[in-house]
C-alpha cells in the first residue's frame, strides 16, 4: 500500500493505549484520538476526556455503568480519582455549585443518535440521587416525557424530538420514510399502558 507522507501520523507509545484523557496524549490528532475512542469503545469504556470535555461513545445497549451504587462512587470525587463518566462531570458541576454558589452548565450535544437524551437523563438521575427527594419527581416525569416528546427516527429508535422542551409539531400529522410520531400514540393503541386510555362511566 503507498500513501502520501502527508497522510502519515505519529502514532503514541504503548503506555498511551485507552488512556482516559487524550489531552495527555504526545501526539494528539484525529487518527489518534479515533484509535483511542475505538479501543476504549471495544472495552465498554464509552466515556472518555479530552481536556475539559467528556466524549462519549454511544453503545446503543443497556451497560451496567448507571446503578445507584455507581453514583455514590463517584460523589465528591475529584476528576482524576475516578474513571471518565457523565457521573463525574455531574459532580463536578454539583461541587463548583456549592462552593462557588454560581449556576452551572452541563452542555450535551451531538448528532441525532449520539445519545444525548440518555445522557441528559444520567444526570438528572444523578442529582435526584444526591439531593432530596423533591428532586425524584423531575427522574420520574422523564417516562411522560418520553411519551409525549421521542420518537423512533432513522438513526434513534428513541429520540427526543423536543426543541429546548418546544414540541416538534410536525411530527405529529407527517413523518419521514422508517420514522414513527410519538410513543404516546403507540402506546395508547397497543394497550399495553392500559392506565393511559380514560374510561367513561356509565
Amino acid at each position: 500500500m503507498t500513501v502520501k507522507e502527508d497522510q502519515i501520523f505519529s502514532m503514541n507509545p504503548p503506555k498511551y493505549d485507552k488512556i482516559e484523557d487524550m489531552a495527555m496524549m504526545t501526539h494528539l490528532h484525529e487518527p489518534a484520538v479515533l484509535y483511542n475512542l475505538k479501543e476504549r469503545y471495544a472495552a465498554w469504556m464509552i466515556y472518555t476526556y479530552s481536556g475539559l470535555f467528556c466524549v462519549t461513545v454511544n453503545p446503543y445497549k443497556w451497560l451496567p455503568v448507571y446503578n445507584p451504587e455507581v453514583v455514590l462512587a463517584y460523589r465528591g470525587k475529584k476528576r482524576q480519582e475516578a474513571p471518565p463518566h457523565i457521573f463525574s462531570i455531574s459532580d463536578n458541576a454539583y461541587q463548583f455549585m456549592l462552593t462557588d454558589r454560581e449556576n452551572q452548565s452541563i452542555l450535551i450535544t451531538g448528532e441525532s443518535g449520539a445519545g444525548k437524551t440518555v445522557n441528559t437523563k444520567r444526570v438528572i438521575q444523578y442529582f435526584a440521587t444526591i439531593a432530596a427527594s423533591g428532586d425524584k419527581k423531575k427522574e420520574d416525569a422523564n417516562p411522560l416525557l418520553e411519551a409525549f416528546g421521542n420518537a423512533k427516527t432513522v438513526r434513534n429508535d428513541n429520540s427526543s424530538r423536543f426543541v429546548s422542551y418546544l414540541l416538534e409539531k410536525s411530527r405529529v400529522t407527517f413523518q419521514l420514510k422508517a420514522e414513527r410520531s410519538y410513543h404516546i400514540f403507540y402506546q395508547i393503541m397497543s394497550n399495553k399502558k392500559p392506565e393511559l386510555i380514560g374510561r367513561e362511566d356509565h
